[in-house]
């Protein structure tokens, strides 16, 4: 192993961009066949899947000595958390493709360590890098009125959080922002106070999704407990400018179908040359996307196109479409 690993930022707007895909796709397939809370399940699986991905990236720290100094909470998760989520078993396959991918990776003689960046403070609401351990920070900000209007709507205009209402689309049913345009509903994204038995209620529901998923669509399923500490793919090196992209506002109306993220993300590259199927895996991950909320921004050169070898031209949402 190298003695001077690389630092490789990680964006998470993926993550709920992902679970929207799949939450509305499992919607159209079993409609009212099964009484399932979608509401509660995107949030649940929201919440899940940034903490497991928080602990996919703190397996790959053994590779090397990561300080609170560059990264958002290295090596945070409560015992009580982490014996929660590393016995979970079977798993949306989508999900478990992007935690997977994530970890400690060589190319050639270098290697890489992925890790969270820190935010500049007047940058926190920042929605390319929503994290489990800033989650709660970000959905009181956006709930308050006393936000500035340019934090509100470049959060609502790159929305990632898939279970976001907003009070606009709330009181007049059109998914646009105005100046007076908040969160409407931050505890339900995350209880103030979310603890371990929260943690585990949201599990269980999870489990019950997955279930009828595994009878009725086995392929969508993965029956594998992900290796926290297992390494990572070159995916992770795909990078892109983060461009307009949303989660619309969250509709509980049954008789709708739930809304995909709208906007396109086709442009991407890499700073190592890569095969066609980790680009395929990069493309899909999306875990590379450039912020400027980063504070040292020298941490993101690696992402920058700049120093490419690969220019990528190929559509993001095409590998979310669902193909059962």
């Amino acid at each position: 192993m190298s003695s001077s690993p690389i630092l490789l930022p990680i964006s998470t707007r993926s993550v709920g961009f992902t679970i929207r895909f799949l939450i509305s796709a499992i919607r159209c397939l079993l409609g009212r066949k099964y009484d399932f809370d979608w509401y509660r399940l995107s949030n649940a699986l929201y919440r899940v899947t940034l903490l497991r991905l928080h602990a996919k990236i703190n397996g790959g720290f053994r590779h090397s000595f990561i300080t609170r100094h560059i990264s958002d909470e290295p090596y945070y998760l409560f015992e009580g958390q982490f014996d929660a989520i590393k016995y979970i078993g079977a798993d949306f396959a989508v999900i478990h493709r992007i935690l997977s991918a994530i970890g400690y990776v060589k190319y050639g003689p270098d290697c890489f360590v992925p890790f969270l960046p820190l935010l500049k403070d007047e940058q926190r609401c920042d929605p390319i890098n929503v994290r489990f351990t800033n989650l709660r920070e970000i959905v009181t900000t956006l709930a308050n009125p006393e936000t500035s209007v340019e934090i509100r709507k470049h959060f609502w205009q790159h929305n990632p959080i898939p279970g976001a209402k907003w009070s606009t689309a709330e009181a007049n049913g059109k998914d646009e922002f105005a100046a007076t345009t908040i969160l409407s509903n931050p505890n339900d994204i995350i209880p103030a106070k979310y603890n371990v038995e929260e943690l585990h209620e949201d599990i269980n529901a999870l489990q019950g999704i997955i279930g009828v998923m595994g009878r009725k669509y086995p392929r969508e399923i993965v029956n594998e407990i992900i290796d926290y500490e297992s390494y990572g793919s070159r995916a992770q090196f795909v990078s892109s400018i983060a461009k307009p992209s949303r989660c619309p506002s969250y509709n509980d109306n049954n008789n709708d179908n739930i809304k995909i993220p709208t906007g396109e993300l086709d442009t991407f590259w890499s700073p190592r040359w890569l095969k066609q199927n980790e680009i395929d895996l990069g493309v899909f991950c999306l875990l590379g996307e450039h912020s400027d909320a980063i504070k040292n921004e020298r941490l993101l050169a690696i992402r920058f196109e700049e120093v490419a070898t690969q220019h990528i031209y190929q559509s993001y949402c095409t590998y979310h479409r669902p193909n059962f």
